[in-house]
């Protein structure tokens, strides 16, 4: 309810699930169920329907199966999250997982790490493409550090867009007509 609100707050939610099977959130001493999570998601749509979600996951974690795997695949796919950082487990000193043994290699869990990074670059394409020729307010926050000739801002979801404008724009709420994008940036002009 504050996210839909309070006009200032972004409309950007970072909500790691970390893996989508039960069993292995249970191992790694998580305190809810994917399903739990699930309705989460669909409560945070309801409110915000704009909402951009952002996430974390593990693969790989020590007794992983395919299975459980497919399971966090099939999250990802259902969810289309605007952001995730996935990683491949590695052991942290200090930490519970440090005592179980690993089950998966190194290559077994970068492959999975790979085919999740695919599924998620085709995500991020086509929620760019849906902007196409949309028009976003953008807070611009500085000159582009690699071309001084574009500005770099941030949408309320959390989105980059460069595009071309004078310094003296920094700090302010600029209309931004999207044209194309590279990679997860978006490329725009003064609407």
């Amino acid at each position: 309810e504050a996210l839909r609100d309070i006009k200032k707050m972004c409309n950007f939610v970072h909500f790691p699930f970390q893996a989508g099977s039960n069993r292995v959130l249970k191992k790694m001493h998580r305190i809810y169920t994917i399903e739990e999570y699930l309705e989460k998601v669909r409560m945070l749509r309801e409110y915000v329907p704009h909402v951009a979600l952002g996430t974390d996951v593990i693969v790989g974690f020590p007794t992983e199966t395919r299975e459980d795997f497919l399971e966090t695949r099939k999250i990802l796919e259902q969810v289309e999250f605007d952001v995730a950082f996935i990683f491949a487990f590695s052991q942290r000193k200090g930490t519970p997982a440090m005592r179980w043994k690993e089950t998966l290699t190194e290559e077994e869990k970068e492959e999975r790490l790979q085919e999740l990074m695919a599924l998620q670059d085709g995500i991020y394409a086509k929620k760019r493409q849906a902007m196409l020729g949309t028009t976003v307010e953008v807070l611009v926050e500085c000159v582009n550090f690699k071309d001084e000739n574009l500005l770099k801002g941030r949408t309320s979801c959390w989105k980059n867009v460069l595009f071309p404008g004078d310094p003296s724009l920094i700090g302010t709420l600029q209309d931004i007509k999207i044209h194309s994008y590279s990679h997860q940036t978006l490329l725009g002009e003064l609407a």
